[in-house]
């Protein structure tokens, strides 16, 4: 019995001493190589050791801003304002004539829009730097006090410098001029062609759709 008394003791004892070993390491930690009071001393025995680890978490890393278009630009400006858009190096001169001659005609250009990110298609010319909005709110739809000359009249402008307004559509885009005629002006032999062959496609597709269901 005492020899099992005086092993627990000596266990005791050296649990004791690992103990104090570790405080008096963390004490150390704790303070940064400066004498510590027993205060400094009870906080470190506290403190868990700190431990050097990287985080499982996943680093947040910002969306990527899609690039603007590879086909480079060049900038038109109004001679007023100053308001710039960007447009394709190849049509820079009819756009920025087009401005002048707006600005000639009593309007003043408050903002413009030029290139902007999605596909070029022919209903949609601003990727490819083919199309400017002048003072457009939204479709069809501009500031009034721009004051822009009326829709004949724009079209008219267009014309001279070889672009197409977008306000002699029926479903008008006033406000909107590009360098290719994608669809002709309401009541054109365009527009009535156009308008024809979607006709005639839609009613091939009745007629086929029509025999099918046995009408």
């Amino acid at each position: 019995m005492r020899n099992e008394l005086a092993i627990a003791t000596v266990a005791l004892f050296v649990t004791a001493t690992q103990l104090e070993a570790r405080l008096a390491t963390t004490v150390t930690q704790f303070c940064e190589d400066r004498v510590c009071s027993t205060q400094d001393a009870k906080q470190a025995q506290r403190a868990r050791p700190a431990r050097n680890y990287r985080s499982t978490r996943r680093a947040v890393v910002p969306r990527a801003i899609a690039p603007e278009p590879s086909i480079g630009s060049s900038i038109i400006r109004s001679r007023k304002t100053g308001a710039t858009a960007h447009v394709a190096p190849a049509h820079r001169a009819k756009f920025q004539a087009y401005l002048d001659d707006l600005e000639n005609n009593g309007a003043t250009i408050r903002f413009i829009g030029g290139i902007r990110r999605g596909p070029c298609w022919s209903g949609g010319l601003h990727p490819c730097g083919e199309a400017v909005d002048v003072c457009q709110l939204s479709r069809g739809s501009v500031d009034r006090r721009c004051n822009l000359p009326s829709r004949s009249v724009i079209a008219s402008i267009a014309k001279r410098h070889g672009l197409f307004e977008g306000g002699q559509w029926c479903d008008h885009d006033y406000g909107h001029a590009q360098v290719r005629v994608t669809a002709g002006a309401c009541g054109s032999n365009l527009y009535a062609a156009i308008t024809k062959y979607k006709s005639g496609r839609k009613h091939k597709h009745f007629a086929s759709y029509a025999r099918e269901r046995r009408y």
